[in-house]
């Protein structure tokens, strides 16, 4: 199951709701993924409506939720979903973290995970990068790219948020619109 990544053409534009970045592969493969601000993640796909937030504890802790409504098939491909949904709560192969503190150690790198370990693989990729780029305080000079071209956004706009809120001017009123609501990520486009 190695097979060479897909890099996508990434554009990000601020939204009435936050953020809209959409990822275009060669194949064909749209995904849209929407950041509701100050902390949502929403986005819509064939089989399932996904919504997570995040809420800091503090500066090295957070606090994830997550919604995902799924609409399961019949047969084989149904029973692969449940599967899937067993190795992600935990009932199934290791633990997210236990993998991505593998990965910092160099015991296997990402692109070998397979399995049922393979079906939390993006919160995998998540602890190896978030983790792996140490405690703030160690990251004066960051090195952003094409890739982070959302969070570069992100955090522009929060600085300004947060500028407007310091100096007593109104705040954007966040709005998540119909034309908005009905955005998907598609398999083809």
């Amino acid at each position: 199951m190695n097979r060479p990544p897909e890099i996508p053409d990434i554009t990000v534009e601020e939204s009435d709701w936050g953020v809209l970045l959409t990822s275009r592969f060669p194949s064909g493969r749209l995904y849209i993924t929407q950041h509701g601000l100050p902390n949502i993640l929403c986005f819509r796909e064939r089989d399932r409506d996904h919504l997570a937030w995040r809420v800091p504890v503090d500066d090295d802790n957070h606090a994830s939720f997550q919604l995902d409504v799924t609409h399961i098939l019949e047969g084989e491909e149904g029973e692969a979903y449940k599967n899937r949904h067993k190795a992600r709560t935990g009932k199934l192969g290791r633990s997210p973290r236990e993998i991505g503190e593998a990965v910092l150690r160099g015991d296997i790198r990402i692109q070998d995970i397979e399995g049922p370990e393979r079906s939390n693989i993006v919160w995998i990729q998540d602890y190896a990068t978030q983790v792996g780029q140490g405690p703030l305080e160690l990251r004066k000079k960051e090195w952003l790219g094409r890739s982070d071209r959302a969070l570069i956004l992100i955090r522009k706009i929060w600085e300004r948020e947060l500028q407007a809120l310091e100096d007593g001017k109104p705040l954007k009123e966040w709005v998540r619109t119909e034309q908005l609501a009905g955005l998907n990520s598609r398999a083809n486009d």
